[in-house]
């Protein structure tokens, strides 16, 4: 509320002697109470407001996790091992509960190959003056070529030196699909080239090019000491290296060999997505395991500690917003809220599939929020797992259903009630403070008035007094000619 202004501009009247703004401010607050009142209410409907949007995001929260538990394949699927050294397994939703022996006779294994030795890492050159270079190819992929200039290895537009390191260098540029390396074995240098995936589909090829394009080595020197292109034995050993041996090979690409309750099967990875649905195998070793498949109760039971910890949050918010007689919240008596805490409550002890949230464990305190007795939980599991199954679904679609509609509808409801008496509010404000600025002008101009008056009274006093006694001039005057006689 503006300070008043006016013909009156000290806190006490020159004349009458009274605290006049003192006096008006009291008069204008007496008649402001109105005005606080509409203030009053309109911080209430802010906070409540403000208590109904921490409901929503209380209801939010526990809507997620209901999203989820109302769909059938809420309870997980796990796979285990009898001899974990040998294999591993991982199982989704989709896995079917099942048992299988497996013995795995051979895991997968990456081709490495290797050159003969070189006095030196990076001052032995590898390509003779008229070579052109080479072409890498791993099992039926396309070659990727590595030319020579006559001076260094070229790919792309970067170059690399004619030496061990810089072919080295050259052939990881590539991506040909091998990891290449230089080794010391003591008496020399050699490059050692291994396959980046397992398996005998992924062996490798490589052709020289000593200037008339590329094929195998036709001799010793320069270039062609990195050809490599055997025949292999059923075992992936080398058959035969043709003329020149050249590149020689020190482990084998050779695929997993494994039998599955008695079937023969074939993989060129040791990391199995496709032979039992929905499980992913590791092999690790050669050995016998048995992989067992069956119904994982810990996500399921984790998932439902998630659920009661978020619904007692949400009971905690709403309680928090009700209070109490003697601590009242926000929304205290607010009947739209004390409906929803009801609603929850009654939700959670309703029968869903020919049972109760109870007779699985899950029961309410007397705050109203719920615990789990895990005994009585992962003996309903074992008892009858599709029932408990078949409750938590239900129960979750029809809590989904009602908070939705708590959510988008119920309350933004209550909330547009709320801002529509606000802005009601607001409106009565402005008119009562458009009275008070009356008032006060009004006062403000009387008591300027009133010392007005009082002024012009004091005046006529003045005058009148000099008029009845004139005296008191006279004799003035009087003394004044006695002196000077």
């Amino acid at each position: 509320m503006a300070e008043w202004t006016g013909l009156v501009t000290s806190s006490t009247g020159a004349y009458s002697g009274l605290n006049t703004q003192q006096i008006i401010s009291t008069i204008v607050q007496a008649d402001s109470q109105p005005l606080v009142d509409l203030q009053n209410k309109v911080a209430a409907d802010q906070a409540e407001i403000s208590a109904y949007g921490g409901l929503i995001n209380s209801l939010s929260s526990l809507n997620t996790l209901a999203q989820n538990m109302a769909l059938p394949t809420i309870y997980g699927m796990a796979a285990t091992s009898s001899n974990s050294t040998v294999l591993t397994a991982t199982a989704g939703t989709n896995a079917a509960a099942a048992t299988y022996s497996m013995t795995v006779s051979q895991i997968a294994q990456a081709q490495s190959i290797y050159s003969a030795n070189f006095a030196s890492e990076t001052a032995t050159p590898v390509a003779n003056s008229g070579d052109a270079g080479f072409e890498i190819q791993v099992g039926s992929g396309s070659p990727v070529a590595i030319t020579f200039n006559g001076t260094n290895f070229v790919v792309g537009s970067n170059t690399y030196s004619n030496s061990l390191d810089g072919v080295r260098a050259a052939i990881n540029a590539a991506g040909a699909g091998v990891t290449a390396s230089v080794i010391n074995n003591g008496s020399g240098y050699q490059l050692v080239l291994t396959s980046a995936q397992t398996g005998a589909s992924n062996r490798v090829k490589i052709l020289v090019n000593t200037g008339s394009g590329y094929g195998d080595a036709t001799g010793s020197a320069g270039i062609n000491r990195l050809a490599f292109d055997p025949t292999y034995n059923s075992n992936g050993s080398v058959a035969g290296y043709g003329t020149y041996t050249n590149m020689q090979q020190s482990m084998a690409g050779l695929d997993a060999n494994l039998t599955l309750n008695g079937l023969s099967v074939t993989r060129s990875t040791n990391t199995i997505t496709d032979l039992i649905t929905g499980v992913t195998v590791n092999l690790l070793q050669a050995g016998s395991s048995t992989l067992s498949v069956a119904n994982d109760n810990s996500g399921f039971t984790s998932q439902i500690n998630s659920f009661i910890s978020t619904y007692n949050t949400v009971m905690g918010a709403i309680n928090g917003a009700l209070g109490t007689q003697s601590i009242p919240g926000p929304l205290y008596g607010d009947s739209l809220t004390k409906g929803l805490r009801e609603t929850l409550y009654n939700m959670t002890t309703t029968t869903y599939n020919g049972t109760s949230l109870a007779a699985l464990g899950i029961t309410h305190g007397s705050n109203g929020n719920l615990t789990l007795n895990s005994t009585a939980w992962n003996a309903a599991l074992a008892a009858n797992p599709s029932q408990v199954l078949g409750a938590v679904n239900q129960m979750a679609s029809s809590l989904q259903t009602t908070m939705n509609s708590y959510m988008n509808t119920i309350i933004p409801g209550a909330e547009q009630g709320l801002n529509g008496e606000i802005s009601l509010y607001q409106q009565q404000e402005n008119q009562w403070a458009a009275k008070l600025a009356i008032i006060q002008q009004t006062l403000t101009a009387q008591f300027a008035a009133m010392e007005q008056y009082l002024s012009t009274l004091s005046s006529e006093s003045s005058s009148m007094t000099n008029m009845l006694n004139p005296s008191t001039s006279s004799s003035s005057s009087g003394s004044t000619s006695t002196t000077l006689k």
